[in-house]
């Protein structure tokens, strides 16, 4: 599948609009305040409640799943892939 680079262009236009237009500082602290309730209980607690509890105002799925990812990592599962992909040089 091939994107029409104009409806990509679009796309990318309306997030960086929608962006602009939210409270980027009210996203930042409960960003970081979801952060927080994860260091605090720490790994293996059951912190799913959190973004639920926590405002968020218009912060994405991606943003909050990112600062999980800040305080926990990323898991890689054991592939045996050592490398980059792609065609040598």
């Amino acid at each position: 599948m091939k994107v029409d680079h104009r409806i990509e262009a679009e796309q990318i236009a309306d997030l960086e609009r929608w962006r602009a237009g939210r409270d980027q500082a009210a996203v930042r602290q409960a960003l970081d305040a979801l952060k927080k309730v994860a260091e605090d209980d720490g790994p293996g607690a059951n912190i799913m409640e959190a973004p639920s509890r926590l405002p968020m105002p218009e912060a994405t799925t991606g943003e909050w799943a990112g600062a999980l990812r800040q305080v926990f990592g990323e898991f890689r599962a054991p592939t045996g892939v050592g490398g980059g992909v792609g065609a040598p040089g």
